[in-house]
């Protein structure tokens, strides 16, 4: 009998042993399972996040318009009775700040047009507002062929006539920021149709002085600058709508080259179809006139000395000669 419970005691721990083992092993084998409930959970949360990241990079309209509108805000400072700004004291403060939404040349321009630095303080330049979107009036919302988000706007005022806005949107850094503004004025009428209230408004505000170096000459080998100036009434002969195909649809004088240029216009436009690039013809023949007035508009908008950089005065465009074309691509026109 002694022997027997020497052997059931021996066999009692032995059996507690072996319960223990046989428990520690259950638990490690239950460890993968909640290792791979771990993993799935990180795994699903992952994509939640990636799946936020991609609704993220979406550029709805109206996250557009108010984008459009805090950079307007942004851009036309509070100034007290003098034009004097209030918040900044420095073109590059203003440039820094408005840089969170736009591209920071594009800031600068902006800043440079419409501000000046005087006596250590900035001041705000009377002048319009700048023509960005008006949301009340239908515009498109779209991506271009490089991908980027850009809005497009077809608007007119009594100062410009009809003009095409054009604001491309790229994303850096998980936020939108404004790439670049285009702003193509078309030419819808000529002086003579415009009323004389009309006229007025277009008077330049300062005096403006031209040059009195005017040539006019025939032929295609025209040399035309600030320098080399045309006359008034010179207007090309043989003007001819090309056949290609243009950005817009109405006829205007716009449409117009001189013969040869034009001949050679189809040629390239012709080319470029064979080679599968789509191009779009935009602004040809402009008269004295119509040059006038476009100068005198981004005048009134820049000032004389910034438009002098980009715009050129009536006389001075080779537009006048009937031999230039301003051409686009469908990547920029959509």
């Amino acid at each position: 009998m002694l022997y027997l419970n020497l052997q059931a005691l021996v066999f009692i721990p032995f059996f507690i042993i072996f319960i223990f083992i046989v428990g520690c092993t259950q638990d490690q084998e239950q460890s993968p399972t909640e290792n791979e409930q771990e993993e799935q959970s990180a795994d699903d949360k992952q994509e939640d996040q990636s799946d936020s990241e991609e609704i993220d990079k979406t550029l709805e309209k109206q996250e557009a318009e108010q984008f459009i509108q805090s950079f307007r805000e942004q851009l036309i400072q509070e100034t007290d009775q003098n034009l004097r700004v209030k918040n900044f004291n420095h073109k590059e403060e203003l440039i820094n700040n408005l840089s969170k939404l736009a591209d920071p040349e594009l800031a600068k321009q902006y800043v440079d047009v419409f501000y000046k630095e005087e006596n250590n303080h900035l001041y705000l330049i009377p002048k319009n507002g700048p023509v960005l979107l008006n949301k009340n009036i239908p515009y498109k919302l779209a991506k271009n062929e490089q991908g980027l988000y850009y809005v497009s706007q077809e608007n007119e005022n009594e100062m410009m006539g009809k003009y095409s806005l054009y604001i491309l949107f790229n994303r850096t850094e998980n936020r939108w920021m404004i790439k670049d503004i285009k702003l193509d004025v078309e030419e819808q009428h000529d002086d003579d149709d415009l009323s004389d209230q009309e006229k007025k408004k277009q008077e330049p505000t300062e005096e403006v002085v031209y040059s009195n170096q005017q040539i006019e000459q025939q032929g295609t080998m025209l040399l035309v600058n600030k320098t080399h100036t045309l006359p008034q009434d010179y207007v090309p002969e043989d003007l001819v709508i090309p056949d290609v195909l243009f950005s817009f649809e109405k006829q205007l004088p716009k449409k117009q080259m001189k013969k040869e240029a034009a001949q050679a216009l189809e040629d390239m436009f012709h080319q470029a179809k064979a080679e599968d690039i789509n191009l779009y013809a935009v602004s040809g023949y402009r008269s004295y006139k119509r040059q006038d007035q476009i100068f005198q508009y981004n005048v009134n908008q820049h000032g004389e000395e910034y438009a002098n950089q980009f715009s050129a005065k009536p006389g001075e465009s080779e537009h006048q000669t009937g031999l230039t074309m301003d051409i686009t691509s469908r990547s920029v026109s959509d």
